[in-house]
């Protein structure tokens, strides 16, 4: 196995899909770890993984199992998601317009919170 040859490929990733893979894993991060998401899905996901809300879909408490503990935390989420969607666009490069929904949604959610605090 050439390393070499790895190292190189994986230093061709340019700034574009660099903007794109940060901005879509805070913003995959963010849906799944405290959102409510469409129809509810990402409040019903955390559920399932043992994290109980308020009526408002606040969260309350988790159950303390490693799915419950990572959808609690986004930061702990984050490293995950970052880590997937790293291996992702190392195998699959086309992935990246995949992403590119979420990198741009991104964009539109930091745009909103600085032009109305």
């Amino acid at each position: 196995m050439n390393l070499d040859g790895l190292k190189l490929n994986w230093l061709k990733m340019n700034s574009f899909v660099f903007v794109v893979a940060i901005m879509a894993t805070w913003r995959l991060s963010a849906m799944l770890s405290y959102e409510t998401g469409p129809f509810n899905m990402f409040l019903a996901l955390r559920e399932f993984a043992g994290i109980s809300h308020d009526d408002n879909g606040e969260k309350i408490a988790g159950n303390g199992s490693f799915f419950a503990d990572l959808l609690d935390c986004l930061w702990c989420l984050s490293v995950w998601i970052g880590g997937a969607v790293a291996v992702s666009l190392y195998f699959y490069p086309v992935l990246v317009w995949l992403l590119l929904p979420f990198a741009l949604s991104a964009g539109a959610v930091l745009v909103e919170r600085f032009a109305h605090g």
